[in-house]
């Protein structure tokens, strides 16, 4: 259990796409660290590192600045804390309602979208359009780095998937079979589905 409240997480989700990029660069197997655990007040101390970025006033504040931070830890404490932002932050990264309609959209439609990009971005696109542009933004990072960086993105995917669309519990009708395929399909449809999450910038 990490020390931040879930709203503290919450501020620390528009550097993730940062980190997330710094992870893609030192490791080709990057995603498979979110497989991993790692220890809590190093984790922490992680945390903590990025809280402080974020207050430093936007004007000022610089990439290079948390990369130099990142120094300070390895890859798998980052990916732990990434971990524990994503799945602990208040709003959650992915609300209820989209979830539901999420889970809804591909049990109705599960064929189509698993066989066809355009029907997958057509059916599940529109739903995810109505996330904040950073939630948005942090998921499709997330989604491409276990699609690019991970030996079994499957099991990298199944990993978190609950935690995710799901963290109180199985909404009625929903089996975790069916938020483990949905997810598994955000991964691998990442690109349809977000843009051109993880492309280099």
């Amino acid at each position: 259990m990490v020390g931040f409240a879930p709203e503290e997480l919450s501020r620390i989700l528009p550097i993730v796409p940062i980190i997330i990029g710094v992870l893609r660069k030192n490791d080709r197997k990057a995603a498979d660290l979110l497989l991993k655990s790692a220890d809590a007040e190093e984790v922490d101390n992680a945390l903590g590192i990025l809280h402080e970025d974020v207050k430093i006033d936007q004007r000022q504040f610089t990439v290079t600045q948390l990369r130099f931070g990142m120094l300070e830890h390895g890859d798998d404490i980052w990916a732990e804390a990434i971990k524990a932002v994503l799945t602990g932050c208040s709003p959650r990264l992915i609300s209820e309602d989209v979830a539901i309609k999420l889970l809804k959209a591909y049990q109705e439609k599960a064929q189509d979208i698993n066989s066809s990009d355009k029907s997958c971005g057509g059916k599940l696109g529109p739903i995810l359009d109505d996330l904040p542009r950073t939630r948005f933004q942090v998921l499709g990072e997330l989604c491409a780095l276990i699609r690019d960086t991970s030996s079994n993105a499957k099991k990298v995917a199944d990993s978190i998937a609950e935690n995710l669309l799901c963290p109180d519990g199985l909404p009625s009708g929903v089996s975790k079979d069916n938020v483990l395929d949905l997810f598994q399909v955000m991964v691998t449809k990442a690109e349809p589905l977000f843009g051109r999450p993880g492309a280099k910038r």
